[in-house]
């Protein structure tokens, strides 16, 4: 049985600090002053152990302006060997949004001879956009790039699969049906649902963000905060997860309001200077802190990118150009989030082999999952409907074996890669962008059809995941299961997320779940199982 401690608290420090950094302004001391007194004083201010009084606020209010102060003439280390020179590396600008301008139509179909070097002048401003500030980041792999898990090649390669995903577009798959066609794929939308989601007023109070959108809530604790398995400091952990701000606002910044994409800007530069204090203080390595960084400016620049071919591209379940499972998506899913987290957790760390190892199993089950959802809504940024090939059934069926078989061997290897698995499983069920419980009970068998024999039920893998998870316990009848509504999943959680070790139980019953080759079928298999339900807004991402 795995024994756990449980973590000191700094939360209060990271709220006090928050409500502060928006409250002040720059301090009007030069800057190098200013820098040595956050060297100096901050390291005491967040060994306090006591409740915050209000000459300590005082002084917290000293701090926070003096920060901004070096922030602002950029004299701060934020990843890099040297501070940053430009708004796009430097993680403390406030200033950032992923709009582009852009009238056209798309860049579809793209001719053969179209390839990377095409793209700095293809007629789409974002694409362009993204281009130039991704060479302008790569001129300046000093100021951000000391990570091993994220390099200019692959970033350069990041942002050309996204640019041309939509090339080498591929004949529709057969099945085991042969060339019978199958119904429309449909799906729910990411909309909470007022009978299966919580009310407002009672999930931020379960679980509370400063921007309360539901999207980014799931995300952060479900996902990064469920990472650390209740085990690291929880003022930590919470700016560890509004550290991924940006990402927050690349995806949803086209929906978001004025106000609320101000406050994200905000909050997220707020967590990143709340982690370089703990980073001077000795409470956070520069190691991780330089992950967050790198991959924030990486998502910045690839999150540019915008589809502007959907209206006209063909719908559907059919391949296109895809290079790699993990060419932009150990990128733009944001996994370097929960990856910290479980790293602090652990006391482990990855080579850049165990993280490509790590993102490819996440990766798999995230695309998965939402693959009958953004086939419906035509989402391209997913890798397995971009690697459709030959036959659906077949290839599906193959990549269930490998999503099962992978999960196994992480959770097998124990820590940090167990967690890695656990937390994304945990998003998976829990959050309402996700959708897992009406997409699962929403499927029915379509027509008279036998069902195609899936290897991935027989395999062995299962078999392999439970018995890695057998160190890990299990709640019993307490814990989640596959009929429950997310409201009543996010109460209990919200109970047994309170200590590590019924924490830990919980997400090793959320594996047995969500990865049972039944439950993946069932919501994969487009060609057997069709859904059926009210379909919603197909765009909506609030």
């Amino acid at each position: 049985m795995v024994s756990y401690k449980t973590p000191s608290s700094r939360l209060a420090h990271y709220q006090a600090w928050t409500n502060a950094w928006l409250a002040t302004k720059p301090s009007d001391l030069p800057a190098e002053e200013c820098l040595s007194i956050v060297e100096a004083e901050c390291i005491i201010w967040i060994h306090q152990e006591e409740g915050l009084t209000n000459q300590d606020t005082k002084w917290l209010h000293r701090l926070v302006a003096c920060f901004k102060k070096a922030a602002k003439a950029r004299i701060i280390r934020l990843g890099g060997s040297v501070p940053p020179s430009c708004d796009e590396c430097d993680v403390l600008s406030e200033n950032y949004d992923a709009r582009v301008e852009c009238g056209c139509s798309g860049l579809y179909p793209v001719p053969r001879t179209f390839g990377a070097a095409e793209l700095k002048s293809c007629g789409c401003k974002s694409i362009e956009r993204m281009i130039s500030a991704g060479e302008l980041v790569n001129t300046k792999q000093d100021e951000w790039n000391r990570s091993v898990f994220f390099s200019s090649k692959g970033l350069s390669s990041a942002m050309t699969e996204l640019a041309l995903c939509h090339a080498d577009i591929q004949p529709r798959p057969y099945t085991c049906l042969g060339t019978k066609a199958w119904p429309e794929v449909r799906a729910p939308d990411r909309k909470p649902h007022p009978d299966r989601d919580l009310d407002e007023s009672t999930y931020s109070e379960l679980f509370p963000t400063h921007e309360r959108i539901r999207l980014s809530a799931d995300a952060k604790h479900f996902f990064a905060v469920a990472s650390g398995a209740s085990l690291i400091d929880a003022g930590i952990q919470m700016a560890i997860s509004d550290s991924g701000n940006d990402i927050l606002i690349g995806d949803y910044c086209d929906a978001a309001s004025e106000d609320c994409l101000m406050a994200l800007q905000q909050i997220g530069a707020a967590a990143f200077a709340f982690l370089k204090l703990c980073v001077y203080a000795g409470l956070m390595t520069d190691s991780h802190f330089d992950h967050l960084v790198a991959q924030t400016i990486q998502f910045r620049i690839i999150s540019y990118w915008r589809d502007h071919a959907l209206s006209r591209r063909p719908s559907g379940v059919y391949g296109s150009r895809m290079t790699g499972m993990e060419v932009h998506r150990h990128i733009d899913l944001g996994m370097i989030v929960g990856i910290v987290t479980a790293s602090i957790a652990t006391g482990q760390t990855l080579t850049a082999e165990e993280y490509k190892e790590v993102v490819d199993a996440t990766v798999l089950i995230n695309d998965l999952i939402d693959f009958r959802g953004d086939t419906w809504r035509n989402q391209r940024e997913n890798v397995v409907l971009r690697g459709v090939r030959g036959c659906l059934c077949s290839y599906l069926d193959s990549l269930l074996c490998n999503c099962i078989g992978s999960a196994a061997d992480l959770v097998s290897r124990g820590g940090i890669f167990a967690l890695n698995v656990m937390c994304f499983c945990n998003w998976m069920l829990m959050s309402s962008g996700h959708k897992l419980f009406e997409t699962f009970h929403g499927t029915h068998p379509s027509g008279e059809d036998q069902l195609c024999h899936y290897k991935s039920e027989d395999s062995g893998g299962f078999e392999a995941l439970l018995g890695a998870l057998e160190s890990y316990g299990t709640l019993g009848e307490d814990g989640p299961n596959i009929n429950m509504r997310r409201k009543d999943l996010q109460l209990r959680y919200s109970r047994h997320r309170q200590t590590p070790e019924t924490h830990i139980r919980w997400m090793a019953d959320v594996v047995r779940i969500v990865l049972h080759p039944k439950t993946l079928r069932r919501l994969v298999d487009v060609v057997h199982y069709s859904w059926s339900g009210k379909l919603g807004k197909i765009d909506y991402c609030a």
